[in-house]
């Protein structure tokens, strides 16, 4: 006759005779946060955070179906006028903000933010400052070419800053010293480029 070997634990016992109490409460918190957390914030680190807004970022500029909303008077984005005017172009997927690109021309140059969104919500901002050259002779600026002066990315998540890549020097430093700034701006754009879109 077979015998069978009897199972070393009676179902009927309640889990903290099976399971110390100690580790129980671990065990709980660990099973409330994994059904709580969203699909795809588990154990997603700032490297998968900055891969998954890069990707977004070269799919947003390589999609041709975009529709474009042009502001072309600073005056109406920035609420006063600039030396060399500027531009807010915002780009729609239907009814959803993918893109804004505002460039403002003033006096020593440009400077050009773009931001990106996904679901609503921006994730990234590139910035560009380009500025005349002086000319080293007279020590004037050169009207007839720009440089690339600044270069910032700026990375966020749920509405926060989580990294930010900086190279060049800005003429004027006190521009945009707090990136989390750029939140507020783009929130601004969305709602003037959505009543422009009326």
């Amino acid at each position: 006759m077979l015998k069978l070997n009897k199972p070393t634990t009676d179902p009927w016992k309640p889990l903290s005779a099976v399971l110390p109490l100690t580790r129980l409460p671990h065990l709980l918190l660990a099973l409330l946060l994994t059904l709580i957390m969203p699909p795809g914030s588990q154990g997603q680190t700032k490297t998968g955070k900055l891969s998954v807004i890069r990707r977004t970022y070269r799919d947003i500029n390589s999609d041709p179906s975009l529709k474009k909303r042009t502001i072309d008077d600073a005056e109406e984005f920035l609420g006063h006028a600039t030396d060399g005017g500027g531009e807010l172009d915002g780009y729609f997927k239907k009814d959803s903000i993918r893109k804004i690109v505002a460039t403002i021309g003033l006096s020593y140059g440009s400077i050009t933010d773009a931001y990106y969104f996904k679901d609503g919500h921006l994730i990234f901002v590139y910035e560009t400052e380009n500025d005349f050259p002086e000319n080293n002779r007279s020590g004037e600026l050169d009207y007839t070419k720009l440089e690339l002066a600044f270069e910032g990315r700026y990375y966020f998540d749920t509405g926060h800053l989580i990294d930010k890549i900086e190279k060049g020097k800005r003429r004027f430093q006190d521009r945009q010293a707090n990136a989390t700034s750029f939140i507020t701006e783009a929130a601004d754009y969305v709602r003037l480029l959505r009543e422009k879109g009326r």
